[in-house]
């Protein structure tokens, strides 16, 4: 996808969805470091494919925390799973993907770029 993505902005695309961090050449920072500044990311925080084996709420936090401040960074970023969330997601995976949500709405430096 990131072969044709800056060709998908230069015809108007303004924003790309879903993004699935675990495709090839899909990592958050240099999706961010790259488009960033000409699209805006929805979604990327929770990939079922990539959290499979059911990793600990902790895991769950840590990744979703950091990659919603990597997609926010300087603003550009709704927040959303990659694709919609299966049916069978763990509720722990759910309470911590929304607590790392909460908790980076709280950091002033997201919350004055208004990006979350």
């Amino acid at each position: 996808m990131t072969e044709i993505l800056g060709d998908l902005i230069e015809c108007g695309v303004n924003i790309y969805n879903p993004v699935q961090i675990s495709a090839n050449n899909m990592a958050p920072e240099m999706l961010k470091e790259r488009f960033g500044k000409n699209i805006v990311f929805h979604g990327g925080v929770y990939d079922a494919v990539k959290f499979r084996g059911e990793p600990s709420p902790d895991v769950i936090y840590e990744s979703v925390k950091a990659n919603i401040r990597t997609f926010s960074k300087n603003g550009g970023y709704l927040f959303a799973g990659v694709h919609n969330l299966p049916p069978d997601i763990p509720e722990a995976h759910l309470e911590a993907m929304l607590s790392a949500y909460r908790d980076c709405c709280r950091e002033s430096s997201l919350l004055t770029a208004g990006t979350i």
